[in-house]
């Protein structure tokens, strides 16, 4: 659960976790094997599997003899040298997608084996892909194309989906591609074939709902029988309601299903494992992102049990993707590699900041290396986007003035749109309090060049971007919900576009100091999303000091009153559902749903408390309940606030509430409670008589009944105390009589029990072998009121038989159930016990 027996990197050095606190939202106290221990904030880097999966391609193409080299390798060592490539000549068919002339030169002109066609923003690089596979590629050669953003698959498997001969296979998660590419699936085409966890619960829903609809259908046909043409009656019925005879028909056969997988739980996985070797075998276009290329290897050599071989790969987004991913593409040893994007674009992203990544070459792209190395590139020149003005600035300062716009999509622009630069001045000021800059200036100009667009165009596209997170942030909480205004980054929008733009330039200071607002990757992108309007909000002084921004305020007309005036007036903070909010309560409520899934499939598989979920249990339900526990404890997706939570005490009983999980705990109340939850406590067999009954409903004392709830480290110390008796025999049965005799009788009705305490020898006598933990354990109650009842109450939360450590416990674990509480607070002023991780 959680990062325990994680793989951490603390102080650039890899560390494995043993043990771990959470101290907040996002912050995390952790035990280090060796002892020591760390505390600091989380953030996570991405799956490691990708990495790895880059990392042993590159060593294996190390290895690789001279004789198995490609072509495509080559020319990538080699980028000045044309080396031939293997492409097929088929006629382009412009009937199925039209082309334009720079698109048909692009495709008719590929012959070498490591192509380059830069694609400028919404110049159709998925139609010239298109026809690249149905005129260049060999028949019954298998593609593949990848590129980095689910976004793009989704655009390019629309595409690709009317290719007659082609069957497209698609691998990535359902949850983030888009409609088109979900349809083509790896596990949507092999059929969706139930997980043997879920069987149960599947055949419980069918058995029912197939029950009410059969019960529907035999009313309204028991209506029609004895009536004059009943026999046409019920023909009406069918077709009438043909949906429901065919769920019927539906639940049947789920039923049957659900019945052979539990008779043969491995028919399921033999179902799927065929359907999988049918589909890949089919398979002629494999279309996936970058990070999901390692996955569909997998799939493929588990499925097949041989390495995957492509004829072509084709790169999608290749400006923004690092040379380093290319390395598990020639994995594939493909003939052909053909790069597609604009090297003019954003490079690729990392997370190591910028400074530790200059001149290792690690932010430039395999697409603009082999540009600039061998002066050779398709270029497509016809942009299908924006506005002619929008468009002639952009191609002026950038692509040299060479980008055309088509007539038709010219006279269309400018008819709905008579202004399409503007740009509009604040003499705000930049500010820096979390590291990132912010405006505020510019936040409300913003919101309401928004609403006023929204105003005169209900049904457009409106997007408010922003070059820094700070601005992003307090643009969120700014803007409403109810706007239906994007509001993103200009790094997280490459690949989109919009009707009407908006876009935050944050700098303003007399110095012109404008960071990477002046990358010209950057403008590019920022100036060139829009269809119809770009409207920028800067301050003219401060961006004047760059030459690009000083063109793009040339080339702008100054903002009008009505165009930053709605008629209606803004809504004052707090009396609105701003986007931050509606994204977070959207967040919240997928984070309950998944968690409301994992906790059924839980106990639907008889995993009712989270001590089921031991290292016996299945690799996905332990993640399942790792990342429910996580989600709920550090209140991650809701904001650190409203959820209820545990709260640990110094002394006396738990008065806190747990958050919600499957089969919670409910302390013991009574005596027959008691020895219930608890036999190995010895009790005597139960009484027989009326009064000795009544005295056994009696509840508890305190110091019995409200025991604290299970946590995860009673899993493991009920395995080592197994292990320590499998050694040293079991431990002596406690005395039931310490516990019972000591009590006394029980109380008149109406009369609160006593508490009585417990004697510190009888507690040395029940617990023989752990009396390490109880001297620790009371010595935490010293001075306390009924230290030996408290200390009883302490000690029965654990395992009975928990013995003191002997040579078993190889990992020195920090037992978080049993330590005092620390708040946070306290723990930075008293120093902790953790020092603070870099």
């Amino acid at each position: 659960d959680g990062l325990s027996q994680h793989l951490l990197l603390v102080d650039r050095q890899p560390r494995i976790a043993t043990a771990q606190r959470l101290l907040g939202v996002g912050s995390i106290a952790v035990k280090l094997r060796g002892g020591s221990a760390r505390s600091g904030s989380v953030r996570s880097i991405g799956y490691i599997g990708s990495y790895l999966s880059e990392f042993a391609a590159i060593l294996e193409l190390r290895k690789l003899p001279p004789n198995e080299v490609t072509r495509p390798m080559r020319a990538i060592l080699q980028p000045k040298v044309d080396i031939p490539g293997d492409f097929a000549q088929k006629p382009v068919r412009a009937s199925l997608v039209p082309v334009n002339p720079s698109q048909g030169a692009a495709i008719n002109g590929l012959q070498h084996a490591l192509e380059k066609i830069q694609g400028p923003p919404g110049t159709g690089k998925s139609t010239t892909i298109f026809h690249i596979l149905d005129a260049r590629v060999p028949p019954g050669q298998r593609v593949l194309v990848t590129c980095s953003r689910n976004v793009a698959v989704e655009s390019i498997a629309q595409k690709l989906e009317g290719l007659d001969g082609w069957p497209l296979c698609v691998f990535g998660p359902r949850d983030r591609v888009g409609e088109t590419a979900r349809r083509h699936l790896l596990d949507v085409q092999v059929g969706g074939h139930l997980d043997e966890r879920k069987v149960p619960r599947v055949a419980g829903v069918v058995a029912e709902r197939a029950s009410a609809l059969k019960a529907a259908i035999a009313t309204r046909e028991a209506a029609c029988r004895g009536c004059r043409g009943d026999r046409f009656l019920r023909a009406f019925l069918r077709k009438r309601y043909a949906a429901v005879y065919a769920l019927v028909d539906f639940c049947g056969r789920l039923a049957s299903y659900c019945d052979a997988a539990a008779v043969a739980p491995d028919w399921c996985k033999e179902r799927a494992q065929a359907g999988k070797e049918q589909v890949l075998g089919r398979g002629r276009v494999f279309l996936c992102t970058i990070a999901s290329t390692s996955r569909m290897l997998r799939e493929w050599e588990e499925a097949m049990g041989e390495e995957l071989r492509v004829h072509t790969v084709v790169v999608d987004e290749c400006g923004c993707t690092p040379e380093s991913s290319t390395a598990l593409l020639l994995r594939l040893h493909p003939q052909n590699l053909v790069l597609v994007g604009d090297h003019k674009q954003l490079p690729p992203t990392s997370l190591a900041p910028p400074q530790a990544l200059e001149g290792t070459g690690h932010t430039r792209s395999l697409l603009e290396r082999c540009v600039l190395a061998s002066g050779r590139v398709h270029q497509l020149r016809e942009q299908y986007r924006m506005h002619s003005s929008i468009a002639a600035l952009v191609s002026g300062l950038f692509y040299a003035g060479r980008l055309l716009t088509p007539g038709a999509v010219a006279r269309a622009r400018a008819e709905r749109e008579g202004r399409p630069l503007v740009w509009h001045e604040v003499q705000g000021r930049e500010e820096a309090p979390e590291r990132s800059y912010v405006n505020l200036a510019e936040v409300g100009a913003c919101v309401r060049a928004c609403a006023r667009l929204r105003e005169r165009a209900a049904g457009a596209s409106v997007a408010l971007l922003t070059f820094y997170r700070g601005q992003l942030d307090q643009l969120m909480r700014a803007v409403p919900s109810d706007l239906g205004v994007e509001v993103l980054t200009v790094d997280a929008c490459q690949g989109s576009e919009f009707d009407h733009v908006v876009l935050s330039t944050v700098r303003a200071n007399r110095e012109q100091r404008l960071g990477f607002v002046k990358d010209p990757q950057r403008i590019c992108v920022a100036i060139s999303r829009s269809r119809f309007q770009l409207l920028v909000v800067g301050n003219r002084a401060t961006l004047a000091g760059d030459k690009d921004w000083l063109r793009v305020q040339e080339a702008c007309s100054p903002s009008q009153p009505q165009e930053m005036r709605p008629e209606r007036p803004v809504p004052v903070a707090g009396s609105f559902t701003s986007v931050f909010d509606m994204l977070a309560k959207l967040k919240e409520r997928n984070a309950a749903a998944k968690a409301a899934t994992a906790l059924e499939e839980e106990a639907a598989g008889g995993k009712g408390s989270r001590a089921g979920l031991g290292k016996g249990a299945p690799r996905s339900a332990r993640a399942e309940a790792g990342a429910e526990s996580l989600m709920w404890q550090q209140g991650s997706l809701r904001g650190g606030a409203g959820g209820a939570r545990v709260q640990p005490r110094r002394e006396g009983p738990y008065d806190g509430v747990a958050h919600p999980r499957a089969a919670p705990y409910r302390a013991p109340k009574t005596e027959a409670e008691l020895q219930m939850q608890f036999p190995e406590l010895g009790f005597p067999a139960p009484l027989g008589t009326a009064a000795d009954a009544k005295a056994a409903s009696q509840r508890l004392p305190r110091g019995t009944a409200d025991l604290r709830p299970a946590t995860r480290n009673d899993e493991k110390r009920a395995r080592r105390s197994a292990q320590r008796a499998a050694l040293h025999g079991p431990p002596s049965e406690p005395d039931a009589g310490v516990l019972r005799g000591e009590l006394g009788g029980a109380p008149e009705e109406g009369q609160e029990p006593p508490w009585v305490d417990v004697d510190e020898a009888a507690l040395f006598e029940m617990f023989p072998d752990d009396a390490d933990a109880v001297e620790e354990t009371l010595r935490c109650f010293s001075g306390a009121s009924h230290q030996g009842a408290r200390a009883l109450e302490a000690l029965l939360a654990r395992p009975v038989a928990a013995a003191s450590k002997t040579v078993l416990d190889v990992e020195d674990d920090l037992d978080y159930d049993r330590a005092p509480a620390v708040d946070d607070e306290d723990e930075e002023a008293e120093g902790g016990e953790y020092s603070d991780a870099d």
